[in-house]
Formats: C-alpha cells, structure tokens, sequence
C-alpha cells in the first residue's frame, strides 16, 4: 500500500456512519504507520496525517477525549511542513481538549453581550484548571469585551485588575486580542490618572508590537496613524513622561525605507508628537507652555541621530522665537546640536500658495541668520561664538550666492575678539563684491582709530558705489567723523550738509551724533560748488583691502567702443587671464595707449550665475616698463602674402598662423622672410550655429593668435628659435623630384628638389628645424624644413631590419610583396631586381600606423639568367 491509495481509502471511509469510520481509519492509520516507518516521505506522511486528523474530529466528537488527544500526540510527531495540517493542528488542540464545549458556550456568551458571566466562567474554569492554554486567547477576548462595554461601571482598581488577569494569561503574543488591550488601554489611561501607560507598556511588553501595529494602515485612499504611532502620542502627551531607552530596546518598527534605521524610526514618531504639541502651544500664544516644551524636548531627544521631524522642531523654535523672546533661540539652536542640519536644510523649499508657488529659504539659513542676529546683540565670552562661527564657514560653502552669511561671519568674528580674523574674512569679501557698498561701510566699521585715513577711504568709497541718498545717511556721520580726525573740517562739514539736507527733505529724525559733529565745523564756511577729492583716500583704501593680492604686469592690447558709445580696453597677461574693462573705470586707463604695460590687482572668481571662471581687475597702475615688453618675444617666418587684402600670413615659432596688415612692416617682404614681434594668444567662448534646423546652438572656445609689433629680422636671429626634430627619409620619387620624410609623432613633410640642395635615400636621417603647417583643404599638417644637419641618431620606434624569406605576388598586372608580413611596394621590388620569392634584408619605416618596406636587397646568388 503506497500514499495513493491510503487517501483513497480514507475518502472512501468518509460514507461510513462515526462507529464503522473509526474502525476503518484506526485500521487505515496502522498501514500509515508502517508505510511511514518504511518511507518518511512527505507524501506518506501526508496521507498519515489527515487519517490522524480525522480520528481527533470523530473522538472528539463522541466525546472520547483519551483517544482524541492519544491521536493528537501522533500527529504533532509527523514532519508535514504543510500549512493546511499546520492550520488543522490549531484547530484541533482546542477540539481535542474536554472542555472545548464549555468555552464555547462561554465565548458565545461573551459575543451576545452577556459579559460578566463570560468573564465569571472563565475565571472559574482557569481556577479549576479546567482552562487549557490554547483557550486563553478565547478568554483574552473576552475580558477585552468586558472592558470595552462596562469599562464605565467598574473602579479604577477593578479595571486594573482585570487588565492584570489578561497579562497573566499565556496566550501566544503578539496577536490581534493582544494589540486591542493596548489599545483600549492607552485611550482608557487617558480618564484615569492612576494608570500610567509607560508603566503598562512595559508589563505588556513593547517587543509584541506586530508588523500591523507599527505600519500605517489606509482606508480608502487615506492613511490610519499605526497603533505605535497612537501610543508615541499617548506616552508624549502623558505627563510622567516617556522611557525612551526602553522603546529603543524592545520595539522593533521594521523601517521600510533602506535609509531608515530602528532608532531614527521609533525617535522621529516621538518627535512628531512634541512638534504638534509645541505647534499648538505657540499658535495659541501660551508662551510658558512653549518654552517649558522647548527645554523638554531638548532634554529628551537632542542627543538622537538627525531626522526630519528634528529639524521641523528647529524650524518652530526660529519661527516662535521672536521679538522680546528672540534671545532663547542662540542657546536652544547651540543645545539642538547643528552638526545634525540635513542636507535637505540646506536647500530652498518651494510651495503652493494662493498666489502660484513660492520659494521659502532653507532652514539652515534662517536659523543662522536668527542665531547671529541674537549674537551680535549681546556681550559675547572668548570662545563662546566659535561654534557659530564655524557653522557660518560650512554655511559659506554650501550656499555660495548668499552674500549674508560672509559679512554675517565676519561680524562674528569681530564681536567674539578676533578682529584679525574678521579682516581677513573681509579682505576676502571684497574681492568678490567690490560694487557693494554696504561691504565696504561693515570692513571699515573694523579698523581702528589708527586706521583713520584707510577707515575715511572706505566709507568714501561706499558714497561713491551707491547713489540712493536713503541708505547714505550713516556713512556720512561715519565719513565725517573720520575726516574731522584727519583735520579735514570743511570735507566733514560738507558731509554733515548732506546728511542734514536728505533727512529734513524725508521729514526723517536728525541723530544727535550728527548735532554733536556740527557744533565741531560750525566756524567752517564752504561754498556751495565744494567738492571733497577723496582719491587719495580710496587709492589708500584700495592698498589696504587688497595688500594680499600680488600685482601682475598685463598690456593693453585693443581699445574700442561698444554699441552704447562707452570705451573699452583689453588687458593681457596669458592665454588665461585677460581682463575687458571700461576705460573710466581706473584712472590710469584713459589715456594708456595700445602696448601701455599696467600692473593690475586680478582677483579670480566665478560669475553671478557661478557657471564660469571670471578675473577682475580690482587696481590698476602705470609700470615704467617699456611698451610691449610684457608679452613674450616671438619669431615667424612668412608663409605668404595676401596681396588683395594686403594681409600678411606667418607662422610662429610654436606652430601658430599669425596675420597682421602688411603697412605694419616697414620695407619689402616677401614669402621666407622671418620676423620678430610679441605675441598674445586669446581662448574665446564662441556660440556656434547647429549643423541642421532641428540642432541647437552650441558654445566652443576657440583661440586667436595676436602678433603685434612686427619686424623683420634675419635667420640668424631667427632659426634658432624654431624646434628641431628628428627626421627620417622614406621616400623619394625621383620622376617627381622630392623625397617624403616622416617625424616621431603622426607629422610629416615633403621637399621639392627645388628648394632643398639634400638629395637622400631611403633611411637617412636628419636634424630638421621647422615648423608646421596646416593644410585647411584636407585638415592635414605637414612640416616645413627651414635647415637640415645630418646625424647618427636614430628614429627607433620608426624603423627596423628584417630578414626573411620575401613572398612576392604578381595580380592583376601588378607586382608586390610582403616579408615578415610587412608590405613591399612593386617598385621596391622591381629597384632590388626581385621578382620571385627568396630570401632577403630590408628595412621598414612606421608611417600613419602601418609598416612598410622602403629598401629591400635579396640574399640569394642572381641566377644565370639574371648575371647574363
């Protein structure tokens, strides 16, 4: 008998009366037995296991519990590994039990709403050990019910109780009676002081929380809190307060994101829940309320890894600090730990409003904005502001275009003691927003009194950048004060007049600095055409705020005027730093002639959108050297003459085409000659047009070679300036009357006998100077040989010897060969008088990236044939 037929069997048993089933099956579950003893395969066991399942059922149901149980022990022995017997097994452990009808009459009692005689009867039967563990669920449920629908009518005592006898039963936890205690609990808990959740959490045990209870759950479309996201509200709420370390311990949330771990899960649903609280306690103004939660939650959960709703609490504290209660947010942002700012602080957030979307800054900014603005305002310890002046330094890098968070940096450095620091932070600062006047007024608010003359320049300097009368009045009361140190009392007094004269035109309040400065200059009569010179003062503001920047001799090198009439100039030091600037902008630039060498103050920075690297220049003056003499010398040779457009067309020492008007030579010139001059080389950002309709418009840099100042010179002077390199003859075409040579990198060249009294072979080598050339028709470069010397050296990588046997080939009418599997040309072959396959010695040149045999000479004895 095999598993087949025993579920056979067993079907056919299911049409018997109980008496006369059982005694089939008892029979059938002897042959179960022995096939199992003889084959514990799954199917065997199986079929075993149903005939033991229906034993439980038929026992059970004649009341003949023993044997129930006796088949119950057998079926749990079986290694089934199916769900469905799993289940039945479930299932029958309460069946197989005695009292199983009892506590069914005793559940149904308790879902009809007879509560108290459930309880009562379960109770009883627990006392009498009449209550099986796997009935303790049944009674779980029931005295959940019982507390649900008369929770009212009992006592505090009495309802504990009861929640006592539920945590004392051994039902299988977690499980869904098991979450419905806690929850009930948690809202009854509310009503009644004397049950504390924390205390019950622990007791029901926190580690029973299932996935259900820790996940949100959706009723259609929209999100349910989770059970563990109603306690953290409850355990937040409940004044006693919450055991964060045993939570950590013992909840498992199952984080469902990868970037989510247990911790941050379990802390972040608890600082939701004071969020909300601290929310509604600053909306409503219970300013107490709001700093005692503050404090608390610092308290509590500061210490934690960063989170979201950690910086949503930051982001209420900036919001409800304010005013007369401005000052707690230095001390609460320093103990809510910035080094936890996220990388989503950082950034703007854009919302939707009424009017369409806009953009909020990003918190981080705010709440150093906030943080300083308190700092500045108080008396500042050694050391204290340290921690926020370095949060200002990752500030500055991370939000570049924000022009606050240097100066604000800055202010700090200076009110915490470190004057120096603070004026090299605005030595820095000035480079980039030179045109702010508002930089220059903070920078000169540093300088001590023994920096009058520089203090004076720079507030000057700040009338001159901006022309809003509106802003200025401080500056003048500033400017004034210094010019009276520097006994300059008839400029002070035309500040004062100005200072006065806007004020009284807005109907604005006079300061009473500015009476206590007018009693100093009230002798001191100006007329009304005066007008302070403050250059001197601004040259000496200037040196000071850029003393740290080298100077670098750059020449003018073109001046024109734009569409709108105003003049430019181009400054030149290298290839990479050029410089256009209005010629009224420096003094020393309006009247500089083209080749005028100035020594300019360059500062390197990035453009406003930051896509670019841009120089400006920040001074400028007259060198004593002598025109030109700033870029480098350089020599060419004249490649030709455009004699229509009178053009000249050279080449340079380094390969570059230069052109320039032939007027600019003085004296004939012709195609050979060689010059001297200066040479400027310019890379530019050019839009390019798209190839098709469809394209789009493209930007390339390309460079432009300026040879200015061009003499004509001799080759003695000359040659030696062009490079030398090694050439290797490897060809020569007689019938032509040229030879073809090729160099160490991909250039080569060719020689018309013409213009070169060198008549070589094959395989000589010579040191060439020259230069190379472009060839605009077919994108080639070719080098041009302006003198030859011979040598011994070697174009190793570019030539070898070979000896091997030559296979020669005659197709098609044409003859060539190959030898050690390099090509020999037919005319090699015809010039070495080969014509059949022999042994030979040749040698090979590398060209454009493929060998080739230039000479070729047999090692075999001519035949007679070829002697005669």
């Amino acid at each position: 008998m095999d598993s087949t037929e025993l579920f056979a069997r067993r079907k056919e048993a299911k049409d018997l009366s109980p008496t006369p089933r059982i005694t089939a099956l008892l029979d059938l579950k002897m042959q179960g037995l022995k096939l199992v003893a003889f084959d514990d395969d799954a199917w065997n066991q199986r079929a075993l296991a149903w005939i033991l399942i229906d034993l439980c059922k038929l026992f059970s149901n004649v009341g003949n519990y023993l044997q129930a149980q006796s088949n119950y022990g057998e079926l749990l022995k079986l290694a089934t590994y199916d769900d469905i017997i799993e289940g039945q097994q479930e299932h029958l452990a309460k069946i197989v039990d005695p009292f199983h009808e009892q506590v069914n009459a005793l559940n149904q009692k308790s879902k009809n709403g007879h509560h108290d005689e459930a309880v009562n009867g379960f109770s009883s039967m627990l006392a009498a050990n009449q209550l099986s563990p796997v009935h303790h669920e049944t009674y779980g449920w029931a005295i959940y019910r019982l507390l649900k629908a008369k929770s009212g009518d009992y006592t505090s005592v009495q309802v504990r109780r009861w929640l006592k006898h539920y945590l004392d039963l051994k039902n299988d936890r977690p499980s869904m009676v098991h979450s419905q205690i806690l929850n009930w609990t948690m809202k009854y808990a509310e009503t009644d002081p004397e049950l504390r959740t924390m205390d019950f959490l622990k007791i029901w045990d926190a580690s029973n929380l299932s996935l259900e209870d820790v996940r949100e759950g959706d009723i259609d479309g929209n999100p349910i809190p989770s059970l563990f996201t109603r306690l953290c509200r409850k355990l937040v709420a409940d004044p006693h307060g919450v055991d964060v370390p045993y939570l950590l311990s013992t909840v498992d949330t199952q984080p469902g994101h990868w970037d989510e771990t247990n911790e941050v899960r379990i802390i972040d649903e608890l600082r939701q829940q004071v969020f909300w609280q601290i929310l509604k306690a600053g909306n409503e103004n219970r300013l107490g309320a709001l700093w005692q939660l503050l404090d608390n939650y610092l308290a509590v959960y500061a210490d934690y890894p960063a989170s979201h709703w950690h910086s949503e609490v930051l982001q209420l504290a900036e919001r409800f600090t304010k005013e007369q209660n401005a000052a707690r947010f230095l001390p609460f942002f320093k103990r809510w730990k910035p080094e936890k700012l996220r990388d989503a602080d950082w950034k703007e957030v854009t919302k939707q409003g009424d009017g369409g979307e806009f953009t909020i800054k990003p918190l981080a900014q705010k709440a150093l904005k906030k943080a300083s603005t308190v700092a500045l305002a108080i008396v500042a310890a050694p050391g204290s502001l340290d921690w926020l002046v370095d949060l200002y330094t990752i500030a500055v890098e991370k939000l570049p275009f924000d022009d606050y968070l240097p100066r604000d940096r800055a202010k700090l450095l200076k009110h915490s003691g470190q004057p120096e620091a603070a004026q090299i932070a605005y030595r820095s600062l000035v480079l980039d927003l030179s045109d702010k006047y508002y930089v220059w007024k903070e920078f000169a608010d540093l300088l001590g009194n023994n920096e009058t003359e520089v203090q004076a320049g720079m507030l000057a300097k700040a009338l001159r950048l901006e022309k809003n009368e509106d802003y200025l009045g401080e500056i003048h009361l500033l400017l004034a004060t210094s010019l009276l140190q520097l006994n300059r009392s008839a400029d002070a007094a035309h500040e004062l007049k100005l200072y006065h004269k806007h004020r009284t035109a807005k109907g604005w309040n006079i300061e009473s600095h500015y009476q206590e400065l007018r009693k100093q200059v009230a002798d001191v009569e100006i007329p009304d055409n005066h007008r302070p010179d403050y250059r001197l003062l601004i040259n000496a503001a200037d040196e000071y705020a850029y003393s740290s920047i080298p100077w670098t001799d750059m020449t003018v090198i073109s001046r024109w005027k734009t569409d709108n009439g105003k003049e430019k100039l181009k400054l030149y030091a290298s290839a990479d730093l050029t410089v256009s600037v209005s010629s009224r902008r420096f003094q020393p630039l309006r009247k500089a002639k083209l080749g005028t060498v100035m020594e300019v103050k360059v500062h390197k920075g990035l453009s406003a959108d930051g896509q670019r690297v841009v120089y400006r220049p920040l001074l400028i003056r007259t060198s004593n050297a002598e025109c030109w003499s700033a870029l480098p010398e350089t020599y060419a040779i004249v490649d030709y003459i455009n004699e229509k457009k009178k053009i000249v067309h050279a080449i340079t020492q380094d390969n570059y085409q230069v052109f320039f008007p032939i007027k600019l030579l003085s004296g004939e010139v012709s195609a050979g000659q060689y010059l001297s001059g200066r040479l400027a080389v310019e890379h530019r950002e050019e839009n390019v047009e798209p190839e098709h309709p469809w394209g789009s418009e493209t930007t390339t840099v390309r460079s432009y070679y300026n040879f200015f100042v061009p003499q004509l010179t001799t080759p003695e002077v000359a040659e030696s300036a062009f490079s030398e390199r090694l050439i290797l003859v490897d060809s020569v075409n007689h019938k032509k009357h040229l030879f073809h040579f090729i160099t160490e990198t991909e250039v080569d060249g060719v020689v018309h006998f013409d213009r070169s009294d060198l008549r070589p072979v094959p395989g000589d080598h010579f040191l060439a100077r020259g230069y190379e050339k472009a060839n605009s028709r077919d994108n080639s470069v070719r080098f041009q040989l302006i003198s030859t010397q011979p040598t011994e050296e070697k174009l190793t990588g570019k030539i070898k010897q070979l000896i091997d046997e030559v296979s020669v080939i005659h197709k098609n009418g044409k003859t060539f060969g190959f030898i050690d599997d390099v090509y020999v040309h037919g005319r090699v072959l015809s010039g070495a008088g080969i014509f059949d396959d022999c042994m030979a010695s040749a040698t090979a040149v590398k060209s454009k990236g493929k060998w080739s045999v230039i000479s070729i000479e047999s090692l075999e004895s001519a035949s007679p044939d070829q002697k005669a």
